[in-house]
C-alpha cells in the first residue's frame, strides 16, 4: 500500500503520508462545460502527431496570407522540416542486436516507435562493487543508429537515497552518465530500476542530451524471473501494486476559473498511482486497472509540484484527464489446446482510457506488455504500457459536429502488482 508522497519544494524534499484511494472515472465535459474542470480546449494549430507512416502537423483551417513576385522558371515543391539550435548531436552509434531480452517499448520525444510485430528488446546489467548499470536496447526500428551507444552508468546515490517505497519489498537505484568533450559529444542519460522482492523489475532509460523535458530517446523495460508453475484454469487477483509513468499534455486551454494555477496544463510529467490486475487462467485473459493519485510537472518557478488527482480542490487539478484510469487488456501467450496447453508466463496486449468518459485512444499507439513473477509459483505481475489519446469537444447530440477542438496526452510507464 501506498505510504507517502514525496514533494519538492525548491531544494528541500518533503514527504506527506498518504490514504490510497480507488477513483471512480470522472466524464469529461461536452459542449456545454460546467466550468469546475478543463472543459475547453484550444483548436489545434501547430502540434505534430506522429502516425504509423507520417507526421501531420497542425490544421489547414487556420491562418491567412498573401503575397506578390515575378520570375521565369518551372517546377512547384513544397517540404516540411524540423529543429532548433547550433551544432551535431554525436551521442548516437547504437548498434545493440538482441534475438532475446526483456520486454520492451521505445519511445521518441514522447512518441511511441515500438513496432508492435517486432517489439523491442533489452538487457540490463548491474553492477555492484562499483555501482553501475548498462542497458542495452534493440529498438528492431530502422533509426536504432540515432540512438546513444550502450555505456556504463555510475549509481547516482542521491536519487537511490531519495527513493520511498511504495509497496512492501519494493527497491530502487538510479544510474546517471554525463560527459562533453571538445569535439562536441555530449552525453546526458540516466537509467531508473525498481526492483520487487518476487526478482522482477522494471526500468526506465531516457537520453535527454541536450535538454530535459521532452526525452529524445526513452525506453521502458520489464523482466525477472518468470513463474513456470502456471495453473490453466482458475483465476487470480493482483490487487496490491503500483504504476509510475511519464505523461505529455499539449493542445489544451488553460482553465480560466483556477487564479491560483502555477502548473501549465500543457506539459510533461510524472504520474503515480495503484494497479489492479487480475488473470483468468481458463480463457488466457489478463485485464487490470491503472488509478493516478498524484501527476508531478514543473510549476512557474520552476519547482516541481505534486497535484492531487483525487481532490478538485487542489489549485492545479484538471479533471480532463487527471482522473482518468487505464483499462489493460491482454492475453496470455500460450501453446497447444484442452489439456496440452501450457503458458510461458508472458501476456500482450493494449492500454486504454475509457471510451465511455469521451476518450479516444489510438488504434495502434497503445500497447501493454508484461508477464508473471515468482520463484516456481506466481506471486506477481509487472508490465509496461504506452498509449496516445484525445479528448475532442464536442462529442456529439442532436446538433451535426463542428468547430472540432482537441486536447492530447501521450503516457508510458510500468506496472507491479502482487
Amino acid at each position: 500500500m501506498f505510504s507517502e508522497i514525496r514533494v519538492s519544494v525548491g531544494h528541500i524534499m518533503r514527504f506527506f503520508p498518504i490514504v490510497p484511494v480507488i477513483l471512480s472515472v470522472t466524464a469529461l465535459s461536452g459542449c456545454a462545460g460546467d466550468g469546475t474542470a478543463l472543459d475547453a480546449i484550444s483548436s489545434l494549430t501547430t502540434t505534430c502527431v506522429k502516425t504509423d507512416t507520417s507526421v501531420n502537423c497542425g490544421t489547414t483551417d487556420t491562418g491567412t496570407g498573401s503575397g506578390t513576385g515575378s520570375g521565369t522558371g518551372t517546377g512547384t515543391g513544397t517540404g516540411t522540416g524540423t529543429g532548433t539550435g547550433t551544432g551535431t548531436n554525436t551521442n548516437t552509434g547504437n548498434n545493440t542486436n538482441l534475438t532475446s531480452g526483456d520486454k520492451t517499448i521505445v519511445l521518441e520525444k514522447s512518441v511511441l516507435v515500438s513496432d508492435t510485430n517486432n517489439p523491442a528488446l533489452s538487457k540490463l546489467t548491474i553492477t555492484n562493487s562499483p555501482s553501475k548499470a548498462k542497458i542495452q536496447i534493440d529498438t528492431k526500428t530502422s533509426d536504432q543508429a540515432s540512438w546513444p551507444a550502450t555505456k556504463d552508468m555510475a549509481e547516482y546515490t542521491a536519487g537511490t537515497a531519495a527513493f520511498t517505497p511504495q509497496v512492501a519489498g519494493e527497491t530502487y537505484k538510479e544510474y546517471r552518465a554525463l560527459s562533453a568533450s571538445a569535439s562536441g559529444t555530449a552525453v546526458d542519460e540516466e537509467l531508473q530500476v525498481w526492483t520487487w522482492s518476487d526478482g522482477s523489475y522494471g526500468t526506465q532509460y531516457r537520453d535527454v542530451t541536450g535538454g530535459g523535458g521532452d526525452a529524445a530517446h526513452q525506453a521502458w523495460s520489464v523482466g525477472g524471473k518468470l513463474a513456470t508453475a502456471i495453473p490453466t484454469a482458475g483465476t487470480a487477483n493482483f490487487n496490491n501494486g503500483v504504476f509510475r509513468g511519464t505523461a505529455k499534455t499539449w493542445n489544451w486551454a488553460e482553465p480560466t476559473n483556477q487564479p491560483n494555477r502555477t502548473v501549465a496544463v500543457n506539459n510533461t510529467w510524472a504520474v503515480l498511482g495503484t494497479a489492479q490486475v487480475s488473470a483468468d487462467y481458463g480463457s488466457g485473459a489478463i485485464t487490470g486497472t491503472l488509478t493516478p493519485l498524484t501527476w508531478n510537472a514543473l510549476d512557474k518557478n520552476s519547482y516541481h509540484q505534486d497535484v492531487d488527482a483525487t481532490n478538485p480542490a487542489d489549485p492545479n487539478y484538471v479533471g480532463a484527464f487527471m482522473t482518468n484510469t487505464i483499462a489493460l487488456n491482454g492475453t496470455l501467450a500460450s501453446k497447444g489446446t484442452g489439456s496440452g496447453k501450457t503458458y510461458d508466463g508472458t501476456y500482450n496486449g493494449t492500454a486504454t482510457f475509457d471510451s465511455s468518459t469521451g476518450w479516444i485512444t489510438s488504434g495502434t499507439q497503445n500497447v501493454m506488455t508484461g508477464g508473471l513473477y515468482g520463484n516456481g509459483p506466481i506471486t506477481s505481475t509487472a508490465g509496461i504500457y504506452a498509449l496516445l489519446a484525445t479528448a475532442p469537444d464536442p462529442i456529439g447530440g442532436v446538433n451535426p459536429i463542428n468547430n472540432d477542438t482537441r486536447g492530447f496526452i501521450s503516457e508510458s510507464g510500468v506496472f507491479h502488482a502482487q
